[in-house]
């Protein structure tokens, strides 16, 4: 298992259409992906658990669709 950033995360676009709100999540050595179907209206996180960042993560996918929010490409969090 990969060690996590205790202080960073950062979001990368992969896809933002009408039916799909998806990114990748890294911090440190650890990975994984986020999805936000728009249509089913559900949520998704694929890969290394992320610990302190895996309500950020989803809060800001989910929040930013029910918001009607265009995203950047790429989302920079930290703390401490």
């Amino acid at each position: 298992m990969g060690k996590i950033d205790n202080q960073m995360i950062v979001l990368y676009e992969i896809a933002d259409n009408a039916d799909v709100r998806q990114y990748s999540a890294v911090s440190g050595e650890r990975k994984g992906i986020a999805t936000y179907n728009k249509k089913e209206k559900s949520y998704f996180y694929e890969g290394d658990d992320l610990q302190d960042f895996t309500d950020f993560v989803k809060n800001t996918l989910v929040g930013s669709v029910l918001k009607n929010k265009v995203l950047p490409a790429k989302i920079v969090h930290g703390f401490g």
